[in-house]
């Protein structure tokens, strides 16, 4: 979904990739108002920089690494769009796409610009973290659909102590066998 001229729209917008299947999601409302490079920018703290963000928000869902932490359009420290309806986190030209929010609860980057890694190339390209720790994507981040679905880690079978033992014994035993038919 592109603008034209200088209409602004409400994208939502996921990110997966984090461990035990935490999920960073949000929206964003703006539009390439000056309409010249196709991309949506927000750096409020460049005098006359381009603003082109009226609302953000992003949730982390949180896991063992980082707590759940929200972020709001007061926390958004830069912001880069290529409004090209593609994701996030792997344009290079013009201002260099990516997301940069910070705030008590914790910090969010992604992207090229504030992380010098393109997303979606197996490399680390976004980072969120707390005072308890840091946790890593190398995921885009999906504009407007697709899938940031938490995965649920598939449970690994527990065998009962009693069962290890017997596994145990069992594998002492062939081995034993092994040993007598080799020296036979």
């Amino acid at each position: 979904m592109g603008f034209s001229q200088s209409s602004t729209a409400t994208y939502t917008f996921c990110q997966g990739g984090y461990s035990e299947g935490a999920v960073l999601s949000g929206t964003f409302t703006g539009g390439d108002v000056d309409t010249v490079d196709g991309q949506i920018v927000y750096f409020p703290q460049v005098v006359g920089g381009e603003d082109e963000l009226t609302d953000f928000t992003a949730t982390f869902s949180g896991d063992s690494l980082v707590g759940a932490v929200s972020f709001t359009f007061a926390d958004l420290l830069g912001f880069v769009y290529d409004d090209d309806g593609g994701p996030l986190g792997d344009g290079t030209t013009g201002n260099i796409e990516g997301i940069a929010a910070n705030n008590a609860g914790g910090d969010f980057i992604a992207g090229q610009g504030p992380t010098g890694a393109i997303c979606g190339i197996g490399v680390d390209c976004a980072f969120i973290g707390d005072s308890i720790g840091t946790d890593v994507s190398q995921e885009l981040i999906v504009i407007n659909g697709g899938s940031c679905a938490a995965v649920q880690p598939t449970p690994v079978p527990v065998l009962p102590m009693g069962a290890l033992w017997l596994l145990a014994g069992l594998a002492g035993f062939l081995g034993i066998r092994q040993l007598r038919q080799a020296a036979s």
